[in-house]
């Protein structure tokens, strides 16, 4: 469920995913992984530009959240990682079924032509 994402949400909910499934399997005991990922390989995993990914990386541990440092992750606040990977959907749109086609003359038809 990535894509109703914003980038920060992107990046935040595959450490959470990561994390998570780390942690259901006994593979690690705290909240510290190795992640082999350079930031290109994110970026093409979650669909960001390397400067995208950077970017958010470093507001990330900015704000205390997560560090990640040669593939070393750390995750400072796990509260506040889930609340991100959880809440940056954006909130512009409703999202619509893109197999319903509108009808003739309601907003979303005069929008779509």
């Amino acid at each position: 469920m990535l894509n109703g994402l914003d980038a920060r949400g992107r990046v935040a909910m595959m450490m959470w995913d990561f994390y998570k499934r780390l942690l259901a399997h006994r593979l690690i005991t705290a909240p510290i992984f190795h992640l082999p990922l350079t930031q290109t390989q994110i970026g093409s995993y979650l669909g960001l530009t390397v400067v995208h990914v950077n970017r958010v990386l470093r507001a990330l541990r900015e704000d205390l959240v997560v560090s990640v440092d040669k593939h070393c992750v750390t995750i400072l606040d796990l509260d506040a990682l889930g609340r991100v990977a959880q809440s940056s959907a954006p909130e512009s749109a409703p999202r619509q079924d893109p197999a319903v086609i509108p009808e003739a003359g309601s907003p979303s038809a005069v929008l779509a032509a």
